[in-house]
């Protein structure tokens, strides 16, 4: 008898399961994926590395048209310390490659280098990438298009090269792009170095320890020579109604595409290429573990904000009152995403 009962419960348990399953609203992406597969119209990269005892750093470079190469700019890519392999950020690095961009990847925080020696290993890494760009193409590198891009650790000390790029005898940024800054090493530099010609956006999110935000807040405000109307201060906000739910954490930035299967580091920088334009699926979002905070926080705030320094427009003022700018869209029962907050005063 109670193995009947027992029995009986088990079979009512599974028959209420599809009644008590719960599907979730998805984002809408039907129009992102659009936009951004049209832009991806190139699927592979080609790539190179150089080492010495003052740092290492990755080279990758788009194959496009000479039509495209011609529009070609550099973004230097500084990664936190917890994620120091550009597989971390392979989403980014692909989308930045099939738009144009030759991406330089210093591995700054290398096992031998101290924490002191972090800033002058990217610093070095970027002069001598300039010097073999120009012995390797026979021309001289797209100076002009200079942008500087951080994550966590690695904002910064993107901050920090962007306040001393005339000291050290680099290229100036035309935009600076600082993703949810993190304190855990180094010291801020005196940021009123970064020129008055530089566009900046600080972007934090509401699921960051409050001394980050606090910190990155510090950072924007020491910027003193960069006018308000060239920098903005972007907090993105969680939401937890659909799946994937966007959570605007410290490690949000991060955009791993590399499949579960396959290693992390690879010996061979040909297989890891090669790997690298297999593996990626960005064009088709929903094949794709890339997220809305990939394509609407980190690729479309880093077109806009180039796209304003670049083209020399009178600030930014366009996208701090823009709703299209901070809206994130809906999930597919009609909710709307919670948008980003946007401001020139934090």
């Amino acid at each position: 008898m109670p193995l009947f009962i027992i029995l009986s419960f088990l079979l009512s348990c599974v028959s209420l399961t599809p009644v008590l399953a719960r599907s979730f609203p998805e984002p809408k992406l039907e129009k992102i994926s659009d936009f951004y597969a049209k832009r991806l119209l190139y699927p592979k990269i080609s790539g190179w590395r150089q080492q010495s005892l003052h740092g290492s750093y990755k080279v990758f470079e788009p194959e496009l048209p000479d039509s495209v190469k011609n529009n070609s700019g550099i973004v230097l890519i500084l990664h936190d310390a917890l994620s120091p392999a550009p597989e971390h950020y392979a989403g980014f690095i692909r989308y930045l490659t099939a738009t144009g961009w030759i991406v330089v990847f210093p591995f700054y925080s290398a096992p031998a280098s101290t924490k002191g020696e972090h800033l002058y290993s990217a610093v070095w890494a970027l002069k001598d990438f300039l010097q073999q760009y120009a012995d390797l193409k026979k021309a001289p590198p797209p100076v002009d298009k200079f942008a500087v891009w951080g994550h966590g650790t690695g904002a910064l000390l993107a901050a920090n090269l962007s306040a001393s790029y005339d000291y050290f005898g680099l290229p100036h940024p035309k935009a600076l792009l600082l993703m949810t800054p993190k304190k855990s090493f180094g010291k801020l530099l005196d940021l009123t170095g970064i020129s008055r010609e530089t566009f900046m956006v600080v972007v934090v999110g509401d699921k960051m320890k409050r001394a980050d935000i606090h910190f990155a807040a510090e950072m924007f405000h020491g910027t003193d020579r960069v006018p308000r109307a060239n920098k903005l201060f972007v907090t993105v906000r969680s939401d937890m109604h659909g799946r994937p739910p966007l959570i605007a954490d410290y490690s949000a930035p991060l955009s791993s595409v590399t499949r579960p299967s396959s290693p992390l580091f690879r010996t061979s920088e040909a297989e890891w290429i090669l790997a690298f334009n297999r593996d990626f699926r960005s064009g088709y979002v929903h094949a794709s573990p890339l997220t809305l905070y990939d394509f609407l926080v980190t690729f479309r705030i880093f077109d806009n904000l180039t796209s304003a320094a670049l083209e020399e427009r009178q600030g930014l003022k366009e996208l701090l009152y823009s709703k299209e700018f901070s809206s994130m869209g809906y999930w597919t029962d009609g909710k709307r995403i919670n948008p980003m907050k946007v401001t020139a005063n934090p």
